[in-house]
């Protein structure tokens, strides 16, 4: 497969991936948030902050993937007629630098999870046990995002890199 086909393939997976982040976001969490607001006593209703940054989160960057990769794709594309060497090499650094960010943050989110659970079993009121435990779910909804979106970009570098 040459260089174009795997930037397809690439955003490709990410729209996909884009569209169930969205999907999950308003049939799943959001649904979820309002009963939490309206039947939850104080436990619930500390999770309800973060579940809510984690839908504001994800409907975020799934419309930026959505909007942004059809354009990449097509950029690439263009610019890769024009230089293929250049645009390669420019490329390819920008993915593994894309990499390094990568794995970066899925080491956060995983010490920020598990900094929540242990602070789940330091606090003692019903609201801040609330607030930890929904820290920890957003946290896990992150990591779950980039460890996603990491292996498929793991998949195109190796592919481009033989």
């Amino acid at each position: 497969m040459n260089f174009i086909e795997q930037i397809t393939m690439w955003g490709k997976g990410d729209i996909s991936q884009g569209k169930w982040m969205m999907g999950i976001s308003i049939f799943v969490v959001l649904p979820l948030l309002f009963f939490l607001l309206k039947n939850g006593g104080s436990l619930q209703k500390g999770m309800v902050l973060p579940l809510g940054f984690l839908v504001l989160v994800n409907l975020g960057y799934a419309g930026f993937i959505l909007s942004s990769k059809p354009k990449y794709r097509a950029e690439i594309e263009k610019l890769y007629q024009e230089n293929p060497s250049q645009t390669f090499s420019r490329e390819y650094e920008k993915m593994k630098g894309f990499d390094r960010s990568y794995i970066l943050t899925k080491y956060l989110w995983a010490v920020s999870l598990l900094a929540s659970l242990i602070g789940f079993f330091n606090v003692s009121k019903e609201y801040f046990q609330g607030l930890t435990i929904g820290l920890a779910l957003m946290f896990f909804g992150l990591l779950l995002v980039d460890v996603f979106l990491h292996n498929r970009l793991k998949l195109c570098l190796a592919a481009l890199s033989t």
